[in-house]
């Protein structure tokens, strides 16, 4: 059997991006892209693109204008929504003309039908409250998502005016719900500009990725994500937790100095104690205390990444023994992937090595250690790494 640890890391560099979707004038859309996990261009009728997307021609101008037309028809709503509609697609526009606001929006759509690819983060910002089913004004997130889908029609499972108006969406997977005040001010008030569609960098929303609950590279940098679903979060003064980090810090710098194990008969609380503050392995912790709260790990790529894999090995081996790393063939068992990115190969960057190396270095009883200070720290802060663990047999035992 393998011990299987998945690190489920995001790698964004500076040529990737966000895209910022305005959710219609009066954000009159938010509650259908929320509701229906789609995001798309308050463009009724639009076919879908060509090959290169929407040409500068007289079919898309046309289209354009014809869409343009719609838009007050559907946003009323009115009993005879499909004939009005009907109406609209059978009026000459042949003398339509193309001018800055059309060109724009040719742009907007290009951007959102032809070029964003699957994986894209999507950015919809929210009206701020927003009526529930009762009709009741409640608190509404700006929501952060990713593109899973191609551009389709949508033609079922929608509000009846949005079906009739025959919109082109993108499916999304909704990551997280986002209070605005934890944005930086400037991506903040780039989330209010009236433009339908902006691209932004993805380094620009960095607390927003956080928010979103997933491991990631920025650059040079490993943000290794610990989240509680706890009413209060206070993980950020856990005792346990800090012990854990500190003495995984010292395992990989005896291991980057090529030395061997801790002798007999000291502690991972003794090992903490000892890690100088100034070492440059120590990641900052920064922490959102909003429920659920995630904590932040932030440094070079290896020591941040392998604490992510060790507590959540650490949690899942209190509970279930077969995920022992010391038993079977001890460390060589273990697997460590990555689920989210085929570019970022953790054999290739050192850390499924630099993951035994620091246990072989702690040793077994230190392990047990770690262990139950991971426990602790889940039992009492509700406290766990996104990372995931599970056991696979070898290709030779299938």
């Amino acid at each position: 059997m393998s011990i299987v640890i998945d690190i489920k890391t995001r790698v964004f560099d500076d040529d990737d991006v966000a895209y910022r979707l305005f959710p219609g004038q009066g954000y009159r859309h938010f509650k259908a892209m929320k509701e229906h996990s789609v995001v798309f261009l308050d463009n009724p009728g639009i076919p879908l693109p060509g090959k290169n997307g929407y040409n500068k021609d007289e079919g898309t101008l046309r289209e354009i204008a014809k869409s343009e037309g719609k838009q007050p028809l559907i946003n009323a709503d009115g009993d005879n929504l499909v004939a009005e509609l009907q109406r609209v697609d059978e009026m000459d526009f042949a003398n339509a003309r193309w001018g800055a606001k059309r060109e724009l929006n040719r742009g907007w759509m290009n951007a959102l039908y032809h070029k964003a690819k699957i994986g894209d983060l999507v950015v919809v910002p929210s009206p701020g409250i927003i009526k529930n089913d009762e009709g009741e004004w409640q608190k509404a997130y700006t929501l952060v998502g990713e593109i899973v889908g191609n551009p389709e029609r949508w033609e079922r499972n929608g509000p009846p005016n949005l079906i009739a108006g025959r919109y082109i969406v993108r499916r999304v997977k909704w990551l997280a719900q986002v209070d605005e005040a934890e944005l930086d001010p400037q991506v903040a008030i780039g989330l209010r500009t009236q433009n339908a569609l902006t691209a932004m960098r993805a380094r620009a929303f960095e607390r927003v990725l956080g928010a979103a609950y997933k491991n990631i590279i920025l650059g040079e940098e490993f943000l290794a994500r610990f989240i509680t679903t706890d009413a209060e979060f206070t993980a950020f003064e856990s005792y346990h937790f800090n012990a854990f980090v500190m003495a995984v810090v010292a395992a990989c710098r005896r291991a980057e100095n090529g030395q061997g194990p801790f002798g007999d008969g000291v502690s991972i609380y003794d090992i903490a104690a000892e890690v100088l503050g100034q070492d440059d392995l120590v990641p900052d912790q920064e922490s959102s205390i909003h429920s659920p709260g995630y904590m932040t790990l932030r440094g070079s790529v290896l020591v941040p990444a392998v604490m992510s894999a060790l507590f959540a090995l650490a949690v899942a081996a209190h509970a279930d023994p077969a995920l022992d790393p010391f038993g079977g063939t001890g460390t060589d068992q273990i697997v460590v992937v990555n689920s989210e990115s085929e570019a970022f190969n953790p054999c290739d960057v050192g850390i499924d090595q630099a993951v035994k190396d620091a246990l072989n270095i702690m040793g077994y009883p230190r392990w047990q250690q770690l262990c139950a200070a991971g426990a602790k720290a889940n039992d009492n802060d509700g406290l766990q790494s996104i990372t995931t663990v599970e056991t696979r047999p070898d290709p030779e035992e299938l």
